[in-house]
């Protein structure tokens, strides 16, 4: 059975999938974001051809998308919150993620982590407080809540309460450029 593709327009990037935590299967390309259902593809509405950066699932079935001044919430087919990006920190927010306590952590290429705590809280996390590098291409939590920053050159860094620590050749890690980070049992990352 033919899979229909997207009608993304003609930009001809590449599309990026994946399916969220009921199983609703997405792709999304700079300018399009668009979910499968009933057979067909359909569209979000996307405002002021504002570019698509990063995308992260939510805890509740939503969706945290990241344009460069802001991350909006979508969920039941409408845009339900918006975070807006303080002006120094303004880039493309090319990685997201949604802690278990519901925190929403972003990075990109030249700024380092932003966090967008529960209480209203924004923290940040930058070469000035302990990381090696600001670009960063990825973001994981482990099972004991620690987020870890995969960085494009400075190795890869764990953020516990109050602390950073980096980890590079000296600790085993083999290249200082790390594009995705996942758990393989308690304890054991694999990282790429």
């Amino acid at each position: 059975v033919p899979f229909p593709a997207p009608d993304c327009g003609d930009d001809h990037s590449p599309l990026i999938g994946w399916a969220d935590a009921e199983g609703t299967l997405w792709v999304r390309d700079p300018t399009y974001l668009g979910f499968f259902r009933d057979g067909k593809w359909e569209a979000v509405p996307l405002e002021n051809n504002q570019a698509i950066a990063g995308v992260t699932s939510s805890q509740d079935g939503g969706l945290w998308i990241a344009e460069t001044n802001r991350i909006r919430k979508f969920k039941d087919g409408r845009w339900i919150r918006t975070l807006d990006i303080p002006v120094e920190f303004q880039e493309e927010a090319i990685t997201l993620l949604e802690d278990l306590h519901g925190n929403l952590w972003t990075g990109g290429y030249t700024k380092g982590v932003l966090a967008f705590m529960t209480n209203g809280a924004v923290l940040r996390c930058t070469t000035e407080d302990g990381l090696d590098n600001n670009a960063t291409l990825s973001l994981f939590e482990d099972r004991e809540g620690h987020v870890w920053i995969g960085t494009n050159g400075g190795g890869l860094a764990r953020l516990r309460p109050r602390t950073v620590t980096m980890y590079g050749a000296n600790e085993g890690l083999s290249q200082k450029v790390i594009n995705s980070i996942v758990e393989e049992s308690p304890g054991h990352l694999l990282v790429a």
